[in-house]
């Protein structure tokens, strides 16, 4: 017998708690800072780990629309006042391609909206290009908006990442190649935010409005996915990868061998802690709908099996988190008992693949205009519970509002460990290989020449705390193996196994 346990929330900030194997979570209805009207909502943590909600709302009256924006407060469990980015009557609503934002480890905020292109008698159907636009001082003021790209006027399903070095990369479907509604192909394109660098081309024929995603890591690069589209109109899953500033070819990340003949509007989406990353996406192959995750543990260049996620009636709309503990938490719509009715839902996925029990989260419709569930990570690194925020889109009577909900994880278990099923330190973090140089005892550091960490770090010498009962087993000239992951107070290392040879620093 399956076990199905629902939350229901009524009332802002009221908490309903409801356990499941292995899941456990307080699901917290947050009072939203948009305004009525508003949608196509969109969550962002950034790498300085502020959160973020961007939206579009009406303004004015007739056909004016804003781009704004709020930050989270954690710890009054509440959005701060909000921010208007740009506004204008040539804003786009789109449910699926929607406003982004990507902040950097200074706080600096990159924004991308859509704007309608004139209208042309040639003109097969309507199009929208890309606006960009940053904030210096955490949203408050914004420069002066800027098109996405001056070699293109059609750009939508666009994803946006801070990279290491703190510039952004946007990655967007293009239909400059296009000579109407049935003709050219759709293509990936990709570049640096607020450069001159010019758009590099990433695939010459993609699924045609599919959302795209792109996650950065710490060693600089960046890996994005997307729907791919075959001439024989298979629509898969694929990934590149951008690397010391190129950008590789694309590989299969799925092989469901979905055939349709049209657009799902159905896009995949990525997540990453450290090396570890996590992609969900649905599919409808031999027309059995299906989400699907799949996760790797070296920076998306080895992915596991997939795993599937869903409840038996999935609609897809998918997001994912990644945990700094190396599992992973999924949400997706379901559909529910009527042609109208469906449900946002949660799952875990542990690190040995198994599944807890999925847990709903919200009510929502099968209508468009609900939008895509979006889910983001509040907090993970300290030892209390890990938290994420869900916003999603209300429709009543046939207006758009914006919901926002805090879900807690359970709590600390009574050793103080911070996650339900948290792996053993073997499985945590990343693997190190390297060479002590140097030991302070007074500040529990260790100096390490050590190897490159794909996806977290390239080979440097580097100061790492170590437990002072493994620090007293090290000496300079070690060759060491061992773990690293970023805490609350830095980079850790640990799991450490000395190698009985010696070689001089």
């Amino acid at each position: 017998m399956r076990l199905l346990l629902t939350l229901v929330v009524v009332a802002a900030c009221s908490t309903t708690w409801a356990a499941s194997p292995l899941l456990e979570v307080a699901n917290e209805l947050i009072a939203s800072p948009a305004q009525v009207g508003a949608a196509a909502s969109q969550l962002t943590t950034g790498a300085d780990g502020s959160v973020f909600m961007s939206w579009i709302e009406p303004t004015g009256g007739g056909k004016a629309k804003a781009l704004r924006i709020a930050a989270f407060d954690p710890r009054q469990k509440s959005w701060r006042p909000a921010n208007t980015v740009s506004e204008g009557s040539d804003f786009i609503l789109n449910f699926s391609s929607t406003p982004q934002l990507a902040i950097n480890a200074a706080g600096v905020i990159a924004a991308v909206w859509y704007v309608a292109n004139p209208s042309t008698d040639e003109m097969k159907y309507p199009t929208y290009h890309g606006m960009i636009s940053r904030s210096e001082d955490r949203g408050v003021t914004w420069t002066a908006p800027v098109r996405l790209t001056t070699e293109s006027t059609s750009n939508e399903f666009l994803s946006l990442t801070a990279l290491a070095d703190g510039r952004f990369l946007a990655v967007w479907l293009d239909a400059r190649e296009k000579t109407g509604h049935h003709g050219g192909e759709q293509t990936l394109r990709a570049r640096i935010l607020f450069s001159d660098a010019p758009d590099a081309l990433l695939d010459p024929r993609v699924c045609d409005c599919c959302a795209t995603s792109v996650v950065a890591f710490t060693d600089g690069s960046a890996l994005a996915i997307y729907r791919d589209r075959s001439e024989e109109e298979i629509r898969d899953i694929s990934r590149v990868r951008f690397q010391n500033g190129a950008w590789s070819e694309p590989q299969k990340l799925s092989q469901d061998h979905w055939k349709i003949a049209g657009c799902p509007i159905n896009g995949p989406v990525i997540s990453a802690a450290g090396a570890r990353v996590a992609a969900a996406w649905y599919t409808a192959a031999d027309d059995q709908p299906r989400v699907f995750v799949s996760t790797s543990s070296n920076a998306g260049d080895v992915f596991l099996a997939a795993a599937r996620v869903d409840d038996g009636k999935p609609l897809g709309y998918v997001d994912v988190v990644e945990l700094l503990d190396g599992t992973s938490l999924v949400s997706w719509v379901e559909a529910g008992a009527t042609a109208q009715e469906a449900a946002i839902w949660l799952r875990r996925i542990l690190n040995d693949g198994s599944l807890s029990v999925p847990v709903r989260l919200a009510t929502t419709t099968r209508d468009r205009a609900s939008g895509v569930p979006r889910l983001t990570l509040v907090k993970d690194a300290d030892k209390s519970p890990a938290q994420v925020l869900l916003s999603h889109t209300l429709v009543e009577g046939g207006t758009p509002h914006l919901a926002t909900r805090l879900i807690t994880l359970a709590p600390p278990q009574p050793e103080g460990s911070p996650c339900v099923s948290c792996p053993p330190a073997e499985e945590r973090g990343s693997a190190l290989h390297g060479y002590i140089q140097s030991i302070d005892t007074q500040s529990g550091q260790a100096k390490v020449k050590h190897d490159d960490i794909p996806g977290v770090m390239p080979a440097m010498t580097m100061k790492f705390r170590v437990a002072a009962a493994e620090l007293t087993e090290l000496k300079p000239g070690a060759e060491v193996f061992g773990r690293i992951e970023r805490r609350e107070d830095g980079w850790w290392l640990f799991d450490l196994r000395v190698v009985e040879r010696e070689r001089a620093k």
